[in-house]
Parts: C-alpha cells; sequence; structure tokens
C-alpha cells in the first residue's frame, strides 16, 4: 500500500486517513506472516476451508483464535452417529505436570487436552493446534461452583452471541454457551455412601447438539428458573441473526439429564460392584462410574492402569461433553 507524502499534505483529509491506516497495514503483515498454515490439525478433525482462505482470513484478531480450531471445537461438541455399541477412548495423566490429562482415541491419536488450574476451581480444555500458541484461549472451559456442587462447562466463544450488542450476549451476563452442567451428590447404597452424578446436555435438533446460549434461552442448563436480568436478552431483539440461529433449542425446550448407574451389593465379595460393557481388568477406583440415559448405558469411565482411564461414550453424548464430566470426578475420593 502506497502513502501519501506527510510533507506535502500535512493537513489533507486523505493523507490523515492513510496516516490512520498505517499502523493496521503493519498488523496485518505481522498476521499474515505468522505461522497458522503450519500447524498440524489431527485429520480427521481438520475441517476443509471454504476457499482459499488467507491467514489473515482465517485468525480472528479479537477473539484470538483461528478459523481452524473453531471448527474443530464445533465437531467435538456433536455427537457421533447413533449406535448400540460405546465409542472407546483414553484418558492418560501426564507424568510430568499433575494436573495435566490427555484425550486419545484407540488409536492413541492426541484430540484434546485437560489442564486444571492451580486453584483447582477452574479446568481448561485445548485443542492440538492450540498447543502451537494458534490460540491464546482453550477452546472450552470448566469451572466449579462450591454452592451446588457442580461444575458448568462452556465453549470459549459463542456462535450465537457473535453478530449481537455485547449487552445482549452471555458473556455481558457472566457466562457463556453452555455445553454441559455436571452435578454432584452422595448416594447411599447399603452401608456405603458412593458418588452420584447428573449431567445435563442440550437437547439434539437433526441429530446434532443445539446450542445452548443462556442469553437466548433466558435460563441456565438444567435449570427450571429463569435468569433475572435487566433488559431483553431475547434473540428476537437482535439486530442480526447469527449462522447458527437453526440451532436454538425450541422454546421451552428442556435439556437431556443422564444419571449415575448405582453399583449393587454382593454378599460374596461383600462389597459394592459395577459391571462395565466389554472391559477387563480394571482397577478399583472412587473415579470409576457409569452414566445412563432410561436405563440405557451412555458412558463409562474406569481407571485400567496407574495413569491411564477409559473413556466410553456414545450418542447424546460428544467428546467434550464426556471428557469434561470425566474431569470432573477429579477429587473424588
Amino acid at each position: 500500500m502506497g502513502y501519501i507524502d506527510k510533507v506535502d499534505l500535512p493537513s489533507s483529509p486523505v493523507a490523515k486517513f492513510f496516516q490512520a491506516l498505517e499502523p493496521l497495514s503493519f498488523l496485518k503483515e505481522r498476521v499474515v506472516r505468522a505461522p497458522v498454515e503450519s500447524k498440524e490439525v489431527s485429520p480427521t478433525l481438520s475441517p476443509s476451508l471454504p476457499g482459499e482462505l488467507s491467514c489473515f482470513d482465517e485468525v480472528d484478531l479479537e477473539k484470538g483464535c483461528s478459523w481452524n480450531s473453531q471448527a474443530c471445537a464445533i465437531k467435538l461438541k456433536q455427537p457421533p452417529p447413533k449406535s448400540e455399541q460405546l465409542t472407546r477412548y483414553t484418558i492418560v495423566s501426564s507424568t510430568v505436570h499433575a494436573d495435566e490429562f490427555q484425550l486419545m482415541t484407540e488409536g492413541l491419536e492426541l484430540l484434546m487436552i485437560a489442564r486444571r488450574r492451580p486453584d483447582k476451581q477452574n479446568v481448561d480444555f485445548w485443542l492440538p493446534c492450540d498447543e502451537q500458541q494458534v490460540s491464546p484461549v482453550p477452546a472450552f472451559c470448566m469451572r466449579y461452583q462450591k454452592e451446588g456442587d457442580e461444575w458448568l462447562l462452556m465453549q470459549s466463544r459463542c456462535e450465537l452471541c457473535a453478530h449481537r450488542p455485547f449487552h445482549l450476549t452471555c458473556d455481558f451476563l457472566g457466562r457463556g454457551q453452555q455445553v454441559a452442567r455436571i452435578q454432584h451428590c452422595r448416594r447411599k447404597v447399603e452401608k456405603c455412601s458412593v458418588h452420584h452424578v447428573d449431567l445435563y446436555v442440550p437437547p439434539l435438533l437433526n441429530e446434532q447438539s443445539s446450542l445452548w446460549c443462556p442469553a437466548c434461552t433466558g435460563k441456565d442448563l438444567g435449570s427450571k428458573t429463569p435468569l433475572s436480568v435487566g433488559g431483553s436478552c431475547s434473540p428476537k431483539g437482535s439486530p442480526t441473526k447469527s449462522p447458527s440461529f437453526h440451532l436454538l433449542p425450541p422454546e421451552g425446550a428442556d435439556a437431556l439429564q443422564l444419571q449415575s448407574k448405582l453399583p449393587a451389593w454382593n454378599a460374596d465379595l461383600e462389597g459394592l460392584i459395577l459391571k462395565f460393557e466389554d472391559r477387563k481388568g480394571l482397577l478399583s477406583s472412587p473415579r470409576n462410574f457409569i452414566l445412563q440415559q432410561e436405563g440405557e448405558v451412555v458412558m463409562q469411565h474406569a481407571q485400567i492402569a496407574e495413569n491411564t482411564w477409559c473413556l466410553d461414550f456414545k450418542n447424546p453424548l460428544s467428546v467434550i461433553q464426556a471428557f469434561g464430566t470425566a474431569m470432573s470426578s477429579l477429587d473424588w475420593d
């Protein structure tokens, strides 16, 4: 881009316009030269980019994340096709960082990394490409709410709020696009007290997970109580509708609920037992649990080695919902 000589036309409006653009040109140059295209993303997660997008087109300067990264995050929150069998994954805890956990496929392909913050009240979920500094923010975050003994799993960027004024976004409400709500409690079985989970996830629309934005739905995921906020948060009031607007849950729709399968008392062993499908040689651990929906097993999580756990799940759960639920059990004892 050429620039008008500042000496020849010091007071020209045209000169002032190009002078104002000059810093932006250097910013764009730095972004274009950034090695975004060289980032390696898993072939199973990396989407086909629409057309020939430059690095500058791929990067969201406001949010600090790439189009590739966001597309991967969207895929990870969609459930797999319906099947009678559970899809098998593996969670491995890092031997270097005690609060880091890696989610892998059966073929040991890295899908996601979970890191618990030092305060142990939050867990961040990073994509493999984010590890190479494509994005300064995690794809998903999960925070603990002590008053309800629950974890709230949220996506860092809400597609429904992307084109709305800030005062009408879920960020403004101090929330975010909610992917799962995980409530913990204790249940008494015989003479023992066992962990119990109530998991709430957005309902499915045409076999896709709907987008639960509290600014649009007017309530939190799994809650019957409307949010008490000033002003209208209805999407009807927004000047523009997001391209993802069709994935907004119907008005009055409830979240899907899954619950723990309680163990049974075995008189011969004089203890509680829980049968896991197609898994043998499991280690005894308080973090072993099974989730079911209307009596059907949907997810199971159990320890299979010193630093390794199995994570098996199927529709209607997605990868991030299952992984987040597993990470919510880190402090069980």
